[in-house]
């Protein structure tokens, strides 16, 4: 069986299924045995999409990861636990930071996203403000919105490379900083919950607590395509209002669009610093300009039953926009451990 392809930009390939074979198996057995040229042209491009299959369950999504991709789904969260026991540990460290995600695990490895109804979700990468992080992401639309239900993505090898020259050099070394303060005061189970985290945690005089992660590289070198990329995460409170401002002018067709939930509501500080433990002066005019490249020039999937996307996660950056919760479900699985640390561009 072969497979016609298109583009829906040069980082996005597209893999049309024949009309006469659009069953899951078939999708499945194209994989098998392609899997190689499979992984090659989604290291080259960044998004394979697969469209036109009849795939409708979650565990059929699971098996094309798993078994015939030969992929490692992972959950750092909540590791080896069943998807409601992880649905409600996850509530409940989230609301630790003033967080509502609202996500739903099928198993501990798939998770239904929530939808972010009239506002933009920030711009991100999975695992970004840890060094260890996933290497793929792999996204299912198991059901269609009536409305509009996109998810933009970004080529950050791209934003990279039309930085200015000025700022390459102000960020090429520099290593992410972030750390939480706690919305309320530790229980034993947030303890627990924290105890083989990778956050470090100190008391606060007011009985928070402060969570701080290790510094993660900024800009690593793609371990397959050899080019730099920024590896942005944009929650924060110091940077999600330059976020917003500008999906709001790039998407402005789609009138008043609100700020991420998250990122309104958690007390989450992202610094800059040098690889030497200096601390890098990031203003407001930079920030911006930050965003700005990073959001401009997205691409805006809309989404078809049965889609199935495979993301390159330390390449392609990606954010939802205007989902409706009643009817759109897209699931994602996150896969295979990658180490920032070893690829930091220094």
């Amino acid at each position: 069986m072969q497979l016609s392809t298109t583009y829906l930009t040069d980082y996005c390939k597209i893999y049309v299924a024949d009309p006469e074979y659009t069953q899951a198996d078939a999708l499945a057995a194209y994989c098998r045995v392609h899997r190689t040229e499979i992984m090659q042209q989604l290291h080259q491009h960044g998004i394979l999409l697969f469209r036109g299959f009849k795939i409708e369950r979650s565990y059929e999504f699971y098996e094309l990861i798993e078994q015939h991709l030969q992929l490692e789904p992972r959950n750092s969260i909540t590791p080896n636990t069943q998807g409601w026991f992880a649905t409600l540990m996850r509530k409940h460290s989230e609301k630790l930071f003033g967080i509502n995600n609202e996500k739903l695990y099928h198993n501990h490895n798939i998770v239904q996203l929530k939808p972010r109804e009239n506002a933009i979700q920030n711009l991100h990468i999975q695992g970004s403000m840890h060094s260890t992080r996933s290497r793929y992401v792999a996204l299912f639309c198991q059901r269609t919105s009536t409305h509009l239900a996109e998810t933009g993505f970004n080529d950050l090898e791209k934003i990279w490379n039309h930085f200015p020259t000025s700022i390459q050099k102000k960020y090429l070394g520099a290593w992410s900083h972030f750390s939480y303060i706690s919305i309320r005061k530790l229980n034993i189970l947030d303890r627990l919950l924290l105890k083989n985290s990778p956050f470090h945690l100190s008391k606060l005089t007011n009985k928070r607590a402060k969570l701080t992660l290790k510094r993660s590289p900024f800009v690593i070198t793609h371990p397959d395509t050899q080019r730099l990329a920024i590896q942005p995460w944009v929650f924060a409170n110091n940077t999600h209002t330059f976020a917003h401002h500008t999906t709001q002018t790039i998407c402005k067709h789609r009138g008043s669009l609100q700020s991420g939930f998250a990122a309104n509501h958690m007390q989450l500080s992202w610094e800059l610093f040098t690889h030497t433990g200096e601390k890098i002066e990031w203003t407001h005019q930079e920030k911006q300009q930050y965003f700005d490249a990073l959001y401009r020039d997205a691409l805006l999937v809309q989404w078809q039953q049965g889609d199935i996307a495979l993301v390159d996660n330390i390449k392609i950056a990606h954010w939802r926009i205007n989902d409706w919760k009643e009817n759109h479900h897209l699931l994602q699985i996150q896969a295979n451990v990658f180490n920032a640390n070893q690829h930091a561009a220094l």
